[in-house]
């Protein structure tokens, strides 16, 4: 659980933004294929409206995909990156006795 914190206090207002943009993105997805199910009955005239909408749907599908695709792993480097630096930190701050003891307890850990 404690990963999970650490992840929103890293990120804040950034995860709230994807998780906003991968929701709409869901949301234009099943409009596209709502969109596509009516245009299967619609007249010539009703399909050219559909088809600026298609566009525009695609469009919005696309950009917020995209968008909390990358913000989500930008947040994920970040954790990552913070996670190294806290474990590095650790290491520093232990002293020889302790590093040499973990050591010899878990051989693969160094």
């Amino acid at each position: 659980m404690s990963i999970y914190l650490m992840l929103l206090r890293t990120t804040g207002v950034l995860f709230f933004v994807a998780l906003a943009c991968s929701v709409i993105g869901g949301l234009s997805n099943a409009a596209l294929l709502a969109l596509i199910n009516q245009g299967l009955s619609a007249t010539e005239a009703q399909r050219w409206q559909l088809a600026w909408q298609f566009a525009l749907l695609a469009l919005l599908m696309l950009g917020t995909r995209t968008l909390s695709q990358s913000l989500f792993m930008a947040m994920g480097q970040r954790c990552k990156a913070e996670l190294r630096r806290k474990l590095v930190q650790q290491v520093a701050d232990a002293g020889y006795a302790d590093l040499n003891s973990t050591a010899c307890r878990v051989p693969s850990a160094f």
